[in-house]
C-alpha cells in the first residue's frame, strides 16, 4: 500500500470523489465569497468610521482652541480688573487719609477746646462736691486718720491738685519712717519724690528711707512733728552703716532728729554670722520726746552696748522685747518712768528680779512672762499694775501684792503643777476683774481662790486636751464665763460650780470637735443625775466668737439650742439670747451671728 504523500494516492482520491465531497467544496466556495463581500463592507464601514472620527476629532480640536482662547481672554479681563481694584483701593485709602488729615486738622482744635472745658466742668463740679467745702484743717485730719490705718500718703497726692497740697504740707502724714537696708517685694509700690531724689520706696503708711538723700526729702517734709521710726537691719543685705557719706544712722539718730523721736522700733536680724552692726556710735542723743521703744533680734545674739547708750538719753513709758532683754539691763535708769512693759521671756530671773524693784510706776506687764516669778523672787509692791500676763502656778504668783490689778492671764505650764493648798490667806486682788487661766498639758486646772479674788466678774478656760477638770473653787461675783479649747461635760460642771451666777456663758470649741462639744453642751439643759439646770441664771449663750466661729453642719447647732431653750422654758428658765457665729458660706474669712431664740 502507498503512502498517502504520493501522487499515485492523490489521483486516486481524485478519482474516488464523490457528490457529497463536490457540494461541501461548493458551500466552501460560497462561504469565501460572501466573506469576501462582508469584509469589503466592513473595510468600507471602517472607512467612513474613521472620517468621522477624524471630522470629530478636528471640530473638537477646533473648540478646545477656540475655549483656551476664551479662557485666555477671561484671564485677561481678570487682571485688568484686578489692577483696577488695586488702583481703586489705593485711590481709596489715599482719598481717606486726605480726608482724615483734613478732619484732623479741623477736629484737633475742636477736641482741645472741649477737653479745657471738661476739664473746666470736673473742676467746678468737684469744688461743689461736700468734700470740697471742707476746711484744710477737717479735711487734713480724715488724711491723718487714713495714714493711721497703715495706708501710705503719697497716694493722696495723685487725687487732686488741692489734695496734693493739703497732704504735703499736712507734716502729721509723714512721721511714719522705715530705715532698712533691706529690698524686696514688700517695697515694690513707689512715688517720684521730685528733684535729683527720684522714686522713693513705701511699706504701708511707712515711707523708706535707704540713704540719706531718701531720708532728708520725708524729715523735710515731717517738719516738726514727733516721729515714729522703724529701724531694720539684715545682716546679709547691704551694710549701709559702712558708707558715712550716703547712710541714714547719721541724721536718724543725730540733731535735729533725735530731738523729734518719739517712737522707734530696732528689729536686727542675723543669719549665725559673727556680726555686729556699730550702731552705738551713731547714737549722740539727747532724745526728750521718745517715750516708747521696741526692740527685737532675730538669728542670735546681737551687741546690745547701743541699747544702754540709747536708753540713758531719754524717758520711756513703753518698752518692749520681742524676745529676751539685753544684757546689762538692770543699769538703765529708764525703769521708773516706764509705765507698759512687754517681754518675749526671761533669761535671767534674777536679774528681772531686780528691775522689778526699780518698776514703780508700772501699769501693764505682759506676754506671759515665762519662769517668773520664782522661789527666788523677794516679796515686790506692783501699786499700779493694772494689767498682768504670766506663765506660773498661782503659788508664785503670790509674792506679788497687786492692789490695782484688774486683768489677771495666767498660763499655767505642766512641769509645775502645784495645788492651792498653800495659799497665804491675807493674798488679795482686790480690784481684779477678769482672769483667764490657760491650761498647758495638765489634768486639772488651778484657780486662785475665791477670797483672793472678791468682785471677779469674768472668767476665761483654755483648756488642753489633757485638761479634764478645774481645781474645786467657788467665784458668786462672776457674771461671765467663757469655756475655749477641749470641753467635756466634766469641765462644764466644774465651770458651772465655779461660776454659779453666770449670767453669760460663751463655749468656744476646739475646730473640727462640735459632735463632742454638743453632747457636752447638752448638760446646759437638765442634768441626767440630778435634774439641775446649770447656770440657771444665765440668760445669754454664745457659741463661738466671731474670731473663732462654729465649723460644722448647722442642723447639729440648731437641735442643741432647741433642746436648751426648750428645756430652760419648762423649768421657767427662758433664755433671752442663743446665738452661734458661724462662717459665712461664700466667704469663709467673714463670720455671720444667728439667733435661735426667735427661730424656737
Amino acid at each position: 500500500m502507498e503512502p498517502p504523500g504520493s501522487s499515485s494516492y492523490g489521483s486516486c482520491r481524485t478519482r474516488a470523489r464523490s457528490p457529497e465531497s463536490t457540494r461541501i467544496e461548493r458551500i466552501i466556495a460560497q462561504c469565501d465569497q460572501e466573506s469576501a463581500v462582508v469584509e469589503q463592507h466592513l473595510s468600507a464601514k471602517a472607512g467612513f468610521i474613521n472620517g468621522c472620527l477624524q471630522a470629530l476629532e478636528q471640530a473638537a480640536n477646533e473648540e478646545v482652541a477656540a475655549i483656551d482662547a476664551q479662557i485666555g481672554a477671561i484671564y485677561t479681563q481678570m487682571a485688568t480688573l484686578e489692577q483696577k481694584r488695586r488702583d481703586a483701593i489705593a485711590q481709596h485709602v489715599a482719598n481717606k487719609n486726605e480726608m482724615n488729615a483734613l478732619g484732623e486738622g479741623i477736629l484737633s482744635p475742636i477736641r482741645e477746646r472741649l477737653e479745657q472745658l471738661s476739664r473746666r466742668t470736673r473742676f467746678h463740679r468737684s469744688l461743689m462736691a461736700p468734700v470740697a467745702r471742707l476746711p484744710v484743717e477737717i479735711l487734713a485730719n480724715i488724711f491723718e486718720a487714713y495714714v493711721e490705718l497703715n495706708a501710705a500718703p503719697w497716694k493722696l497726692t495723685l487725687v487732686s491738685s488741692r489734695w496734693r497740697t493739703i497732704a504735703l504740707s499736712a507734716p502729721s502724714l509723714w512721721k511714719y519712717i522705715l530705715v532698712t537696708n533691706k529690698e524686696g517685694l514688700e517695697f515694690c509700690e513707689t512715688w517720684d519724690v521730685g528733684g535729683d531724689i527720684g522714686k522713693v520706696p513705701s511699706s504701708g503708711h511707712y515711707t523708706v528711707c535707704m540713704n540719706n538723700a531718701q531720708l532728708v526729702s520725708v524729715l523735710s517734709l515731717s517738719r516738726h512733728v514727733p516721729l515714729r521710726i522703724v529701724l531694720e537691719l539684715r545682716s546679709q543685705c547691704f551694710p549701709l552703716w559702712e558708707d558715712p557719706d550716703h547712710t541714714p544712722l547719721t541724721l536718724l539718730f543725730g540733731e535735729p532728729t533725735s530731738a523729734r523721736m518719739a517712737e522707734i522700733e530696732i528689729s536686727l536680724h542675723g543669719n549665725g554670722e559673727n556680726f555686729t552692726p556699730p550702731l552705738a556710735c551713731y547714737i549722740e542723743g539727747p532724745y526728750p520726746q521718745l517715750r516708747r521703744l521696741t526692740y527685737a533680734e532675730r538669728g542670735y545674739s546681737w551687741d546690745t552696748s547701743f541699747m544702754s547708750k540709747l536708753i540713758s538719753s531719754c524717758k520711756l513709758t513703753d518698752l518692749e522685747f520681742a524676745d529676751s532683754m539685753p544684757e546689762g539691763a538692770t543699769t538703765w535708769s529708764t525703769w521708773d518712768s516706764v509705765r507698759n512693759l512687754r517681754i518675749g521671756y526671761i533669761s535671767h530671773p534674777d536679774e528681772f528680779n531686780a528691775i522689778c524693784l526699780k518698776l514703780h510706776n508700772l501699769h501693764t506687764l505682759q506676754g506671759y512672762i515665762e519662769d517668773w516669778p520664782t522661789e527666788a523672787t523677794p516679796p515686790t509692791i506692783f501699786q499700779f499694775v493694772k494689767e498682768l500676763e504670766l506663765s506660773c502656778v498661782p503659788l508664785d504668783l503670790y509674792r506679788l501684792t497687786l492692789p490695782a490689778l484688774t486683768k489677771l492671764g495666767l498660763s499655767i505650764p505642766r512641769s509645775r503643777e502645784e495645788p492651792n493648798a498653800d495659799v497665804p490667806p491675807s493674798w488679795m486682788l482686790p480690784a481684779l476683774l477678769e482672769l483667764r487661766i490657760d491650761v498647758c498639758n495638765m489634768e486639772q486646772a488651778y484657780l486662785i481662790p475665791s477670797a483672793s479674788a472678791p468682785i471677779l466678774n469674768t472668767l476665761t478656760i483654755t483648756a488642753s486636751e489633757q485638761c479634764l477638770s478645774l481645781s474645786p473653787v467657788t467665784y458668786p461675783t462672776v457674771q461671765s464665763v467663757q469655756l475655749d479649747g477641749h470641753i467635756s461635760s466634766q469641765l462644764l460642771e466644774d465651770l458651772f460650780s465655779a461660776a454659779p451666777n453666770a449670767r453669760k456663758v460663751t463655749i468656744v470649741p476646739a475646730e473640727c470637735e462640735l459632735p463632742l462639744v454638743v453632747e457636752a453642751l447638752k448638760s446646759l439643759a437638765v442634768a441626767k443625775k440630778s435634774r439641775r439646770v446649770l447656770f440657771p441664771d444665765a440668760t445669754e449663750f454664745y457659741l463661738g466668737t466671731e474670731d473663732w466661729p462654729v465649723y460644722d453642719e448647722r442642723d447639729s447647732v440648731s437641735s442643741l439650742a432647741k433642746l436648751v431653750v426648750t428645756n430652760r422654758r419648762a423649768a421657767n428658765i427662758a433664755p433671752s439670747v442663743f446665738e452661734v457665729y458661724h462662717p459665712v458660706h461664700n466667704n469663709p474669712f467673714k463670720t455671720e451671728r444667728i439667733s435661735y431664740v426667735d427661730r424656737i
